[in-house]
């Protein structure tokens, strides 16, 4: 019997033209992402979270569309939701090809039919436009060792609402274990349209009582604030000075809009930029850091990090942005965060992430990763001067979670530093986020210091590894054409039906590694 073909017929759904709504979704772009690498070890935490980038990156594709299915009160606005998805997206389970969908090209491919995630993304996308709290829950189905199915769930006051629109009544699936991730209190701007003055309010996580560690050094260089937050550390620091090489950046500054008369002009702007890029080097600092001394239940913690700060500072200059500036000092914030989603997202941030699943096995266990922006920090973000980021309200971010038990896949590590390559993608126009990863890795092979070495950690020495340097950053082929490649364990079975069980181990058993594409 073919499961996945059976599942598949006994959801199947008529759907309705839905003419009317042609006009109101962006046509799909016929682009492919890769969020993952073929060799990673990944599991479904992962998908979530690129579940939850993608959502948080495209939710304005549904921005016309969300308002014509709110209702008067919140279950009655659930529910047509779940039976706008149902009635116009079609139901197909993924195979080894885990395929996330924007709402343009779900909407583009809804007759071909999407799987549980991209009915979730959907989902998703339309309650972050009706400022709506919720979040992904995956589960273990009932009978099963694997999570093998991911809905909504919408918080009320003593409960909450479900929506699953690959299930034909909108029940809740029986399971035996399930893990929520939340998406109140991120970056709810999309990314890849202009910034609106019209923003709703955003959601931040109740704040808490707290005790503010005063920054003792007075020179916020980031190496010299990385260095004295290790204490007693005899770790010699001349390597990581490659790191932080002078980055020439004066290209990226070509389509600066704004250039004086108010606060936030193109001069604090130059200045801005440079501080910010250093400030998530020092992160990537500590990496090295750790794995030259072995510390390799760190690095996935500190990779971690990136991440999660990252997203603190999107929150905090969105939250900046909306105190009301004028048009001059609101083109310098969309250029800010056109760079800290062009470039310190997909420029340095993947060369980063291409580093640690090219050398590390990441551990299976997870925890849970939180950071606090405090409102009275003045303009230090995490104890580094960064202008604008004195805010009246305290920014929550949360990172799904971090290993502690990583393993190194090669004899010897090079360190991650600025190559030429990852200098010029820096340096290029801010709407561009174009990288050629296989060329970086293969110029830190040749360049870089070796910190972590079986003769020795940070012993020179010069070798090659057993990583795969294939760039993953380009297209895949694919029947989809705009569908990101998210090499990432994830959700592929149905609920509802007798061969459900069957499918979820079919898809997910042991959390294989799977690939993953979402489309835009």
């Amino acid at each position: 019997m073919d499961i996945i073909s059976e599942v598949n017929k006994a959801l199947y759904r008529p759907l309705k033209n839905g003419y009317q709504y042609d006009k109101l979704i962006p046509k799909f772009q016929n682009s492919v992402h890769h969020f993952d690498k073929e060799n990673d070890d990944s599991n479904t935490y992962d998908t979530l979270q690129f579940m939850q980038q993608w959502t948080v990156q495209y939710y304005k594709q549904l921005e016309k569309v969300a308002p014509l299915l709110k209702r008067a009160t919140l279950q009655e606005t659930v529910s047509n939701i779940y039976k706008w998805l149902y009635s116009h997206f079609q139901y197909n389970i993924d195979t080894n090809v885990q395929k996330l969908f924007a709402p343009s090209s779900a909407w583009y491919y809804r007759k071909k039919g999407i799987d549980c995630k991209s009915y979730s993304v959907l989902a998703s996308c339309l309650l972050l436009n009706l400022d709506i709290t919720h979040s992904f829950r995956k589960v273990k189905l009932r009978g099963s060792n694997n999570w093998g199915h991911v809905y909504v769930i919408v918080p009320t006051n003593s409960s909450y609402y479900v929506i699953d629109a690959t299930t034909h009544d909108n029940k809740e699936v029986n399971y035996n274990e399930k893990y929520d991730l939340s998406m109140s209190g991120l970056t709810h701007i999309g990314l890849a349209s202009p910034l609106e003055e019209n923003q709703n309010q955003m959601y931040f996580e109740n704040t808490y009582d707290y005790q503010m560690l005063a920054c003792s050094c007075q020179d916020q260089n980031p190496i010299n604030y990385l260095a004295a937050s290790e204490e007693g550390s005899d770790v010699n620091f001349d390597w990581i000075s490659k790191l932080f090489k002078d980055l020439n950046l004066s290209k990226l500054f070509d389509s600066i809009k704004c250039w004086g008369g108010t606060a936030f002009d193109a001069n604090r702007l130059q200045a801005l930029i440079p501080e910010i890029t250093k400030y998530f080097l020092s992160i990537i600092a500590k990496y090295n850091k750790a794995i030259e001394e072995k510390r390799f239940e760190e690095v996935h913690k500190i990779y971690s990090e990136y991440w999660l700060k990252r997203n603190a500072l999107i929150l905090t200059y969105i939250t900046k942005f909306r105190e009301g500036w004028n048009p001059c000092s609101n083109a310098s914030f969309e250029f800010l965060l056109s760079f800290l989603d062009n470039k310190i997202w997909k420029v340095l941030g993947l060369a980063f992430e291409k580093h640690i699943v090219t050398y590390f096995e990441i551990g299976p266990d997870r925890i849970p990763y939180n950071f606090t922006h405090y409102a009275n920090s003045q303009d230090y973000f995490d104890g580094v001067y960064l202008w604008g980021t004195h805010l009246g309200v305290n920014i929550v971010a949360s990172e799904h979670s971090y290993s502690v038990n990583n393993k190194p896949k090669a004899e010897q590590i090079p360190a991650f530093i600025i190559t030429p390559e990852i200098e010029s993608a820096l340096n290029s126009d801010v709407a561009s986020s174009s990288i050629n990863l296989a060329s970086v890795m293969q110029t830190l092979l040749t360049t870089a210091p070796i910190i972590f070495s079986i003769l020795g950690a940070g012993d020179g020495t010069s070798g090659n590894t057993s990583g795969d340097f294939e760039n993953t950053g380009g297209s895949g082929t694919t029947d989809y054409p705009n569908t990101p490649k998210v090499s990432k364990a994830g959700f592929g079975t149905a609920a509802g039906v007798v061969m459900v069980l069957a499918a979820g181990a079919y898809m997910l058993k042991g959390d294989d590694k799977t690939k993953t594409v979402a489309n835009v």
